[in-house]
């Protein structure tokens, strides 16, 4: 039986027709305050309450990911990064670039800050990224509001809850992303302050109303006495001010000093703005479009001029020049990629695809995969031409259109292409021979697209005379944001443990070699459970002949097994497809060295320092075996304290096992004094860093030293401990970042 109140059924269609959803509509109309941009509309004390709400609903989302342990390329970029746990190391990390894998200093730095604050506690790193992604969301909702679009906390909620964020924010080793990110969002919200002016400010134009002559151009803050005056004092006071005003030339300083302040207040945000870019591009070199997105906003708002463009010159420069450092650095990280097999025709097709495959998964997000299926490229295939075709047809609208209703649209659509470039097949990318697409690209891109999004359903809203369809749509945009948020909570759940992580790429996409090297890789590094991992290394080898990766892992896991010729066989395999992979380079030496093979064994390792540009370690590796061998015809001590010293000034002598390798060098070349000094200071550097049982055997060689005999012995029981086998497995997912 239908109970009424008052009369009124609580279910008729009037007015309160929500009543059986109080929570809802009370949200939703604390929610409306936001959508409109005047100042006077929403006050300080309502955004403040909107910014806690949107970070308690980032942190909300992502809490599963903050249980999380290190996963993937974080054992290698945290974990096993020394250079994380000294003041020198931290030195290196912005003189010496190829100390990491990947020379994004700034996003090293904030590691190191992680370290030095809760050591090797994957809950500080987890924080740290979450924190910055909201605080990225809410200089989104800045940067909105200074272009005055509608829904502008709205459309910032939805980015920062969108799942196709989550690889970005709940894995620790992009952190570079979201680093980049902010410092992106940070220099385009002072570069919009310069090149349009402080009138694209929400509360401009009521400043404009208040203030009389205050421009509004940066003099807003300046008032003018006459303002005052006039405001304040008698009809008879304010003549006489007035002739006193205009009589003594008051009126134009004034004038002159609000000019003054505007150019220096805009000089200070164009600096403001470069600072932040060239911070971005050091965090990561992937936001290199930002001038053109500035251009971008530029021509949305009136037409550019030559001033815009020189002024935009040093980002170009600035950009364009860190970039091509990178490029340089990660050489050996896209050598084997087979990218040049990729002809254009290829690559054109790639770019179509690729854009509407991010479009696709903005719109729905299902399933999301850490590696998916890699594409196959066929030029003489027709069909394969028309995602491009799409493209080209939309673009070509637009910008026939660009002066009509489109216009919005094509600047979305435009800022979406852009911070997408890099990423679209036209740069070789190691990560394109697992895979063509990565939701992390396309981090900083979605945002504009999700932007459009949410103006267009406000802008719906907005229909007829009664406020029915303005619930309906913030009832609709609070349903979807629940909804993305429990999307998030959910998917930042794969990401806590690494077996479960690479179980769940698999169960979405089971041709993932990827993913098969990873776990296998996973259960040999914990445990040594060979049994486990050798079907998954041989699953991937047949999936992909080419994944040298796989031939490495299979390999040592036979040698662990002591299934010396087949493991021998393996790293031959994997050396034919890359010859400078260091990993295997140095088990086969080690191979060689077991068989009293050590011409073989320097062979392999010089044949390798041709190949890569990761030299650190194997010249170590020569350096040692040059310095110890038992075979005194192939000792050379003097080769090998070159080889040791370039090293460690590779690593920026933040290495322990280097110095031991440079100590071993010295003492075969004689000089037994250095080799006691050096040993000591391993020894001193070892302990500092938590190696003091890492096989540096330093008693033993300082027995020898003082007896001045140096140390001879098979590389296969070297002093150092680096050519434990277990080691020299590798994580195939290392540099899956665009350049």
């Amino acid at each position: 039986m239908m109970v009424l109140k008052n009369g009124v059924c609580p279910w008729s269609l009037d007015k309160n027709w929500l009543c059986p959803l109080p929570g809802i509509l009370s949200l939703v109309k604390s929610l409306k305050m936001a959508l409109n941009v005047p100042k006077s509309v929403n006050p300080l004390h309502k955004r403040i309450l909107l910014a806690i709400l949107l970070v308690v609903a980032v942190f909300v989302a992502y809490w599963p990911c903050l249980q999380g342990e290190f996963i993937c390329d974080d054992n290698d970029d945290v974990v096993n990064n020394l250079a994380l746990r000294t003041w020198d190391g931290l030195v290196s990390l912005w003189t010496a670039p190829g100390v990491t894998a990947q020379y994004y200093p700034l996003t090293f730095t904030t590691f190191w800050l992680n370290y030095q604050w809760g050591g090797l506690d994957p809950l500080g790193y987890h924080l740290v990224n979450v924190l910055i992604h909201a605080l990225n969301a809410l200089l989104l909702w800045a940067v909105l509001r200074r272009l005055q679009i509608p829904g502008a906390w709205l459309g910032a909620a939805l980015w920062a809850l969108h799942p196709v964020n989550v690889e970005s924010v709940a894995y620790i080793d992009e952190r570079k992303n979201v680093l980049s990110g902010f410092f992106f969002l940070l220099s385009l919200w002072f570069g919009i302050r310069f090149w349009l002016g402080q009138g694209t400010r929400p509360e401009a134009g009521m400043a404009g109303q208040h203030q009389g002559n205050a421009t509004s151009s940066g003099s807003a803050r300046l008032v003018d006495p006459l303002v005052i005056v006039r405001s304040t004092c008698p009809s008879d006071l304010v003549r006489l001010f007035e002739r006193f005003y205009f009589s003594q030339g008051l009126a134009r300083i004034m004038a002159q000093w609000r000019g003054f302040w505007s150019r220096v207040s805009a000089m200070r945000a164009y600096i403001l703005s470069l600072v932040c870019f060239a911070l971005a591009l050091l965090a990561k070199t992937a936001v290199l479009p930002l001038p053109a997105v500035i251009l971008l906003l530029v021509w949305w708002r009136r037409k550019p001029t030559l001033r815009d463009a020189l002024f935009l010159l040093p980002m170009v420069v600035m950009g364009v020049g860190l970039s091509l450092v990178t490029l340089h650095l990660e050489h050996h990280l896209v050598a084997a990629a087979d990218l040049w097999h990729l002809t254009w025709l290829q690559r054109f097709i790639l770019a179509g695809r690729a854009i509407w495959f991010y479009l696709g998964k903005l719109i729905w997000p299902h399933p999301l995969i850490f590696c998916y299926p890699r594409w196959t490229l066929n030029p003489s295939d027709v069909t394969q031409y028309l995602p491009v075709a799409a493209a080209i047809l939309l673009a070509w609208f637009l910008i026939w259109k660009r002066n009509g209703w489109p216009r919005p649209i094509a600047v979305a659509l435009a800022f979406f292409a852009l911070m997408l470039f890099l990423m679209l097949g036209f740069f070789n990318l190691n990560m394109f021979r697992y895979t063509f697409v990565s939701d992390h690209f396309q981090y900083l891109a979605c945002a504009s697209l999700i932007v459009l999004f949410t103006g267009i359903c406000i802008w719906a809203s907005s229909w007829g005379e009664s406020n029915f369809f303005s619930k309906m749509g913030l009832i609709f945009l609070m349903a979807l944001l629940s909804f993305a948020g429990y999307s998030v909570f959910k998917l930042s759940g794969e990401y806590q443990y690494e077996e479960g992580f690479w179980k769940a790429c698999l169960a979405k996409n089971p041709q993932s070699a990827m993913a098969d090297v990873s776990l296998g890789n996973y259960y040999f590094l914990h445990g040594q459970k060979t049994a486990l991992a050798i079907p998954y290394d041989q699953k991937a080898i047949a999936l992909d002949p080419k994944f040298f990766e796989a031939w490495n892992n299979l390999g040592v896991c036979l040698a662990y097994d002591q299934k010396y010729e087949k493991a021998e066989e393996c790293f031959q395999k994997a050396l034919g497809i890359n010859p400078g992979f260091g990993n295997s380079a140095v088990v086969l030496s080690v191979l060689y060295q077991q068989q009293a093979k050590y011409g073989d064994a320097i062979a392999v390792l010089k044949d390798a320092l041709k190949h890569t540009s990761e030299t650190a370690r194997l010249e170590n590796e020569l350096a040692l075996l040059m310095a110890t061998c038992p075979d005194p015809a192939k000792r050379n001590g003097q080769q090998a304290l070159k080889l040791a010293e370039k090293a460690c000034s590779f690593s920026n002598g933040g290495n322990a096992k280097f110095l031991a390798t440079k100590a071993l060098a010295y003492a075969e070349c004689g000089d037994f004094k250095s080799a006691m000094d050096t040993i000591h200071q391993a020894k001193d550097l070892a302990a500092k860093l938590g190696q003091a049982d890492e096989g540096l055997k330093d008693i033993k060689l300082i027995q020898l030293f003082e007896n001045q005999q140096p140390y001879h012995s098979s590389s296969f029981d070297m002093v150092s401990g680096t050519m434990n086998i277990q080691d020299q497995s590798t994580n195939s997912t290392k540099a899956l970042s665009p350049p």
